[in-house]
């Protein structure tokens, strides 16, 4: 719609040209441009070369001074003629016309205009027009001062007398139609946004009010009709109409297209559209007449082709209605494209012509009050789409209601129970909805406070939570927890409560609050077994250091005495080396137990995007103790790409190897065979399943084989019981998962782990 207001100003800028409506008419034109304003002698006494002469004045935008036309007019019959002379569309605030004779000298003048009164109006016609007499062989001159804030559009024509009558009949039946189908729109429009209470169909009606009084501005029926004694008012309404209009035009698309919903991208637009439409509208009074119409033609066009880039963009986006919102655009701006052709004299200049962009603004005005019709049955049918939707949503929601895995009851402000669901109603104890009903004290026994409750939520419209037991038909009690909302339906004021039975919640409470008395056993064995498990070797290095400084002193009390013997140093020798070897042995034995105990915490990780084949293809790669017997089958997929933690998945892969070689293999087996198979169990969880076929775990420790210390290398410092129970803190603790071992051939353990959630652990 922004399109129509640049299509009328775009009238301001083109011309028509000079017309000869008579054969035996000559005319030669001309004008000279003048910053000052002149009298018509000092025009006369301009020299011949100031003169531009020409076929048409044109066209010669925004200009502060004014202009000087010059027609020349003889008539070669025989006969008598008279001629009509008319400034067309649009009008200008000054025109004077002076007639001479042949010898220049001065006959009539007339003073006409916007800017002036009508006492000179020589012809009923709303734009400056005077006639003129020639008889036969006559020749006259024609003289024309223009000045105008508008543009400086000169489009002159010569007419008889009848094709003048003609043109005013023509204009007024254009007029009539145009200024009709208008308010016809309006007042059709208007009475549907009463009914339909649309905002679309208000600003419908705003935009075509706004558009048929700045047609009746622009045009000069306004002027000529109504208001012929106001030609400031006149003058000020033409800049104010016309950024009003574009306040209208911008949010009748926003609200008939639903940009919210449907481009929120393009919200942007609207606002700096907007925002400079009210500035322009506050700037008027500051910037004058003139400089107004020079700006809202500038901003008209920038506002006019960023509204139709929209457009299409709504259109691609097959936003509903759209597609025929942007073929209206294209009307309008067809509208302009002949009127600017027939202004340069492509085509033929004339009535129909030159009022093409109104036409094509009356023509998009039409197609939209058809898109509001389309737009009203499309609400028509969306309304009775959303009766249905609401039955079968009803009809889902007493479904639910019905069915729903918690209890449901709801009652009035007044404490009266109006319905209770069949959960609520087995979970009391009762056989049927009206046996619980009945019971008074099924309300107390949910809400032990109505009052406070009722309070509660209608101040701070809230949900209150609280956990309470709730006793059975039966007298026995159950652990719940209670959600009571507030809401209104069909003017009625609710309380619902939402009743879960957490029995099993508490049992399951009890049960982790069991395990974590487990864990911490666990640890306190792990604290034992550190001591128990470096005291031995401790012992003997003690021992050992003892004995070696016993022999130290018999060996330094017989140098003293001199009674050191050869044989006897060389004893001494041999049975320091024996003991040094144990220290070193204890000592040694005792640093794998701090590295191994050391390890049983995870260390700090970065999480990182991994490819998990690869990852495990290279852990298993890079084992060192891994023979040639062993086969080890890899099943994962190759575009397994999750964020996780390397470093736990090394410590994994090497314990779990570690386990197979150490514990599961036996010597003289012959095939030894490691099968490792990943899988998508769902959205967030994955299963790693580890396999080999060795001896598998003995009965007596397969319950408690995640515990620490559990081994069957008693003893042993390289193995000391902690390489399941690392595994075991890796999943539970970095990747908040599940780990399990099988009883069966071979050794079985199913890791389940998330690969959705952040997983950083702190260990010691």
């Amino acid at each position: 719609m922004l399109s129509r207001i640049l299509c009328l100003l775009c009238g301001l800028l083109l011309s028509i040209g000079v017309q000869a409506s008579t054969e035996s008419i000559q005319v030669e034109s001309a004008y000279v441009y003048a910053e000052q304003s002149r009298s018509l002698p000092m025009v006369q006494s301009l020299d011949e070369s100031n003169w531009h002469h020409v076929t048409a004045f044109g066209s010669h935008g925004f200009v502060s001074g004014e202009f000087w036309l010059r027609t020349r007019l003889h008539n070669v019959g025989d006969a008598a003629q008279t001629v009509v002379l008319r400034f067309t569309y649009p009008s200008h605030d000054e025109v004077d016309f002076y007639e001479l004779d042949r010898d220049a000298r001065l006959l009539q003048s007339w003073q006409m205009g916007d800017m002036r009164d009508q006492s000179d109006i020589q012809l009923m016609d709303k734009h400056p027009a005077i006639k003129i007499s020639l008889s036969a062989q006559e020749e006259k001159w024609i003289y024309a001062r223009v000045k105008s804030v508008n543009a400086m559009v000169l489009s002159l024509d010569i007419l008889s007398e009848s094709e003048h009558q003609k043109s005013i009949h023509l204009q007024i039946i254009l007029s009539g139609f145009i200024y009709g189908v208008l308010l016809v729109m309006a007042l059709y429009n208007f009475v549907l946004a009463v009914s339909m209470r649309d905002k679309a169909y208000y600003v419908y009606v705003l935009y075509v009010l706004t558009f048929l009084s700045f047609v009746l501005v622009l045009s000069g029926d306004g002027y000529f009709y109504l208001w012929p004694n106001y030609s400031e008012l006149n003058q000020m309404l033409l800049p104010i109409l016309a950024g009003f209009l574009i306040i209208p035009s911008l949010a009748f698309p926003y609200y008939l297209l639903d940009i919210k919903k449907h481009a929120p991208s393009v919200m942007w637009f609207y606002r700096i559209a907007a925002i400079l439409a009210s500035v322009f509208l506050v700037c008027i009074p500051m910037l004058g007449v003139a400089q107004s119409i020079v700006l809202i033609n500038t901003l008209t066009v920038a506002l006019s082709i960023t509204m139709l880039a929209v457009g299409i963009f709504l259109s691609y986006k097959n936003v509903p209605l759209a597609k025929i919102y942007t073929l209206a655009w294209f009307i309008l701006l067809l509208g302009l494209a002949v009127l600017s052709l027939a202004s340069l004299g492509v085509i033929e200049n004339n009535l129909m012509t030159r009022n093409a962009g109104l036409l094509g603004g009356v023509i998009e005005v039409v197609i939209l009050s058809l898109v509001l019709s389309q737009h009203i049955s499309q609400e028509r049918n969306a309304k009775l789409q959303a009766v249905k939707d609401a039955m079968r949503n009803r009809k889902l929601f007493q479904e639910l209601f019905d069915q729903a895995p918690v209890g449901i009851v709801r009652f009035d402000l007044n404490g009266t129970i109006v319905t209770i669901n069949p959960m609520l109603t087995r979970m009391l104890g009762f056989n049927s909805k009206e046996q619980a009903l009945a019971q008074t004290n099924v309300l107390k026994n949910v809400i032990t406070n109505h009052k406070l409750v009722r309070q509660q939520l209608i101040e701070h419209k809230e949900v209150l939570d609280k956990q309470m037991e709730l006793r059975t038909a039966n007298g026995d009690r159950i652990p719940c927890s209670v959600s009571l909302h507030f809401y209104e339906e069909l003017g009625h004021q609710y309380i619902e409560a939402y009743v879960t039975d957490i029995s099993e919640r508490i049992d399951a409470q009890n049960i982790r609050e069991y395990m974590e008395q487990e864990r911490m056993t666990s640890i306190e064995q792990l604290v034992t077994g550190v001591a128990h498990e470096i005291n031995t070797p401790l012992g003997v290095n003690i021992t050992s250091v003892s004995h070696i400084k016993e022999i130290i002193d018999e060996v330094d009390g017989e140098m003293q005495r001199r009674s050191l013997t050869r044989d006897r140093f060389v004893q001494f020798i041999s049975d320091s080396q024996q003991l040094l070897d144990i220290v070193t042995h204890n000592l040694q034995k005792m640093s794998n137990l701090v590295r191994r105990f050391k390890l049983v915490s995870v260390s700090h990780t970065d999480k990182v995007t991994m490819n998990l084949k690869q990852h495990l293809e290279l852990s298993l790669h890079s084992h060192l103790f891994i023979g040639q017997d062993i086969h080890i089958e890899l099943n994962c997929d190759d575009g397994v790409n999750i964020q996780s933690y390397p470093a736990a998945w090394n410590i994994i892969v090497e314990q779990l190897l570690e386990n197979s070689i150490v514990h599961g293999f036996t010597p003289e087996q012959i095939h030894k065979k490691i099968t490792i198979t990943v899988s998508q169990l769902s959205h967030h969880e994955w299963c790693f399943d580890y396999k080999d076929n060795g001896q598998g775990l003995a009965k007596d420790i397969a319950n408690r084989v995640f515990d620490p210390f559990v081994t069957t290398k008693r003893g042993s410092s390289d193995h000391a019981g902690l390489g399941l129970y690392r595994i075991f803190n890796l999943v539970h603790r970095v990747f908040d998962g599940e780990v399990s071992v099988k009883n069966g051939p071979g050794f079985h353990l199913t890791l389940i782990f998330k690969v959705d959630e952040e997983a950083l652990v702190a260990i010691a």
